[in-house]
């Protein structure tokens, strides 16, 4: 895994799969992801859109499924900038979905 530190983008295209992101923010950026390993801390997605392929979004898809909903709650789990945006899900310690 591929560790990024430091990174601060705005209108860009972010592709988290194999990355583990340390002290980043991503302003109005396309957030692409795959289902491969990452993980990040300290990291703000600020007003990005999300793209979901492969295992991620058959992932998605199942959640879905089973009766969940996704809604904006205004940051992820665990990351520390009030500024972050993302969508309902449960991420454990290492920034990973949870089940």
């Amino acid at each position: 895994m591929k560790k990024i530190e430091g990174l601060n983008i705005n209108d860009g295209v972010i592709v988290l799969d194999d990355v583990y992101l340390v002290d980043c923010t991503f302003t109005n950026c396309k957030i692409v992801y795959s289902g491969e390993v990452c993980g990040w801390v300290n990291t703000a997605f600020i007003n990005c859109s999300h793209e979901w392929h492969g295992a991620a979004a058959r992932g998605i898809s199942t959640f879905l499924a089973l009766g969940h909903q996704l809604q904006p709650t205004g940051k992820f789990p665990l990351m520390n900038s009030p500024a972050a945006t993302a969508v309902s899900l449960e991420y454990n310690k290492d920034g990973f979905l949870s089940h």
